[in-house]
């Protein structure tokens, strides 16, 4: 159902997907082959061009209209169900595209976006996971509880804390308030920017 038989009717795309599943089964970790964690995004999108190769080769030209509108609507209808039926790790309202709460945000955005502002391209920074991408132009910046030579720590205290529970991350927090190395810089709502010395 998922499209890899796709692969067999267009071998050459079994080619093109067979360097990426040995990177990913050289490894001995099963949390980056396995799919508990990682989603093998890596093949969704050589799947999607065999669809589109067959289709384009294979299938007479009225039939493409009713086969796109059955992909599409398969599509949509397992999207819904997999927001809906997620197993692990997922706040379901992150997910629920076509529901109210995935629009509200946990923090002040605009609070929120000067305290990243303060920081430039020669800050070191370890950070809760859902500020990394927004911190691009630093020149370090770390997944919290990564620390290493991080000038900075910027956590945030809220419903998600991975990729530490939430027992793990209050306790690391109360670690940092006690720890003589590093001192409370700023607070805004749920959020702590932790300065060292």
């Amino acid at each position: 159902i998922s499209g890899g038989f796709l692969f067999f009717i267009r071998p050459l795309f079994l080619w093109m997907m067979l360097p990426i599943l040995c990177l990913k089964m050289y490894h001995n970790n099963p949390a980056i082959w396995s799919v508990g964690y990682q989603y093998n995004i890596e093949f969704a999108s050589l799947t999607a061009l065999a669809f589109i190769s067959i289709c384009e080769s294979k299938i007479k030209f009225i039939h493409k209209r009713a086969i796109g509108i059955i992909v599409v609507s398969g599509c949509f209808a397992v999207s819904v169900r997999l927001m809906d039926n997620t197993e692990a790790y997922v706040d379901k309202k992150r997910v629920r595209v076509y529901q109210e709460q995935h629009f509200k945000s946990d923090f002040d955005i605009q609070k929120t976006y000067q305290l990243l502002g303060q920081f430039n391209s020669e800050t070191k920074i370890s950070c809760s996971t859902m500020f990394v991408p927004h911190l691009y132009n630093c020149k370090q910046v770390y997944q919290y509880p990564i620390v290493k030579d991080a000038d900075y720590i910027l956590i945030a205290v809220h419903n998600t804390t991975y990729p530490l529970t939430k027992k793990q991350l209050d306790a690391s927090l109360i670690g940092l308030f006690l720890n003589k190395e590093w001192k409370l810089n700023q607070q805004v709502n749920n959020l702590y920017l932790f300065k060292k010395r």
